[in-house]
């Protein structure tokens, strides 16, 4: 589930790290200084596509 989810993602020109352990994710977006409050995670447009997507 987790590797077809990470192809549709890079088909949109994401990049993209799998993490299935929740402990792991949640230190990854913390090392890359994005919080899992922010409201681009909830849905919200905008800060989300500036963290996650490749430049």
């Amino acid at each position: 589930m987790a590797n077809l989810n990470r192809q549709r993602l890079e088909r949109l020109g994401y990049q993209v790290e799998i993490r299935t352990d929740p402990f792991e994710a949640l230190a990854l977006f913390r090392s890359r200084g994005v919080s899992p409050d922010s409201p681009s995670l909830r849905g919200e447009p905008g800060v989300a596509e500036r963290a996650v997507r490749s430049t």
